[in-house]
């Protein structure tokens, strides 16, 4: 069972029933599914932390959200989307690879009879 969530630093799994958890602030046996299922939650975890324990609970979930609201690696090790993109360095403008590309454009715009606002447009 994946233990990911803010909520698993204020509970323990019991030993003896694992649909139950153990707030560790007030010692009180809360359902977290899996009763017949084996489908385990958090919903009556988060439940509880803000019905008890509103300010340790808002506390918790402020400093996980400060710490990175997104990750820059997925759990594989992947780079996320936003971190690939903000670790591109754009090319220079007479880099080999952009002149290329500005002819490419320049081959597509002359062929296809395009206007020169062809580039300057988002896309579909």
């Amino acid at each position: 069972m994946s233990r990911n969530s803010v909520v698993w630093e204020f509970f323990d799994v019991s030993a003896v029933d694992e649909s139950k958890a153990k707030c560790r602030l007030c010692n009180s046996m809360i359902s977290h599914g899996g009763k017949g299922t084996a489908t385990y939650n958090t919903s009556n975890l988060m439940k509880h932390l803000d019905k008890t324990h509103s300010e340790q609970w808002a506390a918790a979930k402020s400093v996980r959200s400060s710490k990175s609201s997104q990750p820059s690696q997925t759990a594989a090790g992947q780079l996320r989307i936003a971190a690939a993109f903000e670790a591109q360095t754009p090319w220079s403008f007479d880099d080999e690879r952009s002149r290329r590309i500005h002819r490419v454009i320049g081959e597509m715009i002359a062929i296809d009879n395009e206007s020169f606002h062809f580039v300057d447009r988002k896309g579909l």
